[in-house]
């Protein structure tokens, strides 16, 4: 296992030329228009490029794969009428989005690994399973379903384009990186977040939660006090996939995020977090 943390050592141990290649990737990488990552991202995942390029272990990408929510196709808007067992929207965007990117690493010889994240924590959500009147154990019989479906996309995906060094054996995770259990775990650290981020995105996402939950909003439940409770959690959930991802960097693994999140909310994957953070590629379309 490589254990240096920085692009500056590696250099500094020999590895000239993969770090030059890894910003050479990088460059082709930041030329695209469909994803994003921030300056720490890149210097996150350069670092596991360079890796890569020294001992051939592969880097992996991690989508949480979404529940297969029905949705409007003309508006790419959930409806949330009904829970299906195919592959959800946001997991078909942000696939479809990295396919330029997965081209260039497969072109660099970069192993790479596409992991997807069931999100067990969406059963939970009592307000969801009321609108699309679903029981906990009907929501898990259809994200496994999903979990076959999106499997079997992917690796579509992946031969259909002749990508020779992405894998998609692993392709689901065996464990969920954001579970009821982790996210209680995490829930004292709300008392740290900032309340004027939360504000904003109290205000970025109402009209949004009040479109999905506008009926099953409790009786006397005041709707600002409902879109903050959902917001709260939403943050949490953040927090938590982010310390997840970053515990499993800790232990040697080379795993970057993949989001559609809006900004306001990928800023918690690193909450209160200066060092040792968690890369994540930003996909830059809406749903």
């Amino acid at each position: 296992m490589i254990k240096t943390d920085t692009l500056q050592s590696l250099e500094g141990e020999g590895y000239v030329q993969e770090v030059l290649k890894a910003r050479e990737i990088m460059e082709e990488v930041n030329r695209l228009t469909e994803i994003s990552l921030d300056t720490r991202s890149q210097a996150g995942f350069m670092l596991d490029i360079v890796k890569s390029l020294i001992d051939r272990e592969p880097i992996e990408l991690v989508i949480t794969a979404c529940p297969d929510y029905s949705y409007d196709p003309a508006t790419r808007k959930f409806t949330l009428r009904t829970l299906n067992n195919e592959v959800g929207l946001v997991t078909q965007i942000a696939t479809d989005a990295l396919i330029p990117m997965l081209d260039i690493l497969d072109n660099h010889v970069i192993y790479t690994k596409l992991l997807y994240a069931q999100s067990d924590i969406e059963k939970e959500n009592q307000y969801i399973r009321k609108v699309m009147d679903v029981s906990i154990a009907q929501f898990e019989e259809a994200i496994e379903q999903s979990s076959v479906a999106t499997f079997l996309y992917a690796r579509n995906l992946v031969r259909e384009r002749k990508l020779n060094f992405v894998s998609t054996d692993s392709i689901m995770m065996s464990q969920s990186i954001v579970t009821k259990e982790l996210v209680e775990a995490n829930r004292p650290l709300l008392n740290e977040a900032n309340p004027d981020d939360i504000d904003k995105l109290v205000s970025r996402r109402k009209d949004t939660l009040l479109r999905m939950y506008k009926n099953v909003i409790p009786t006397g439940m005041d709707e600002d006090a409902f879109v903050r409770e959902r917001v709260l959690q939403d943050v949490l959930e953040h927090i938590t996939i982010g310390n997840t991802i970053n515990d499993e960097r800790s232990n040697g693994k080379r795993r970057t995020l993949v989001t559609l999140s809006v900004s306001e909310l990928t800023n918690f994957f690193n909450f209160l977090r200066v060092s040792a953070r968690t890369p994540f590629i930003r996909v830059e379309k809406t749903y």
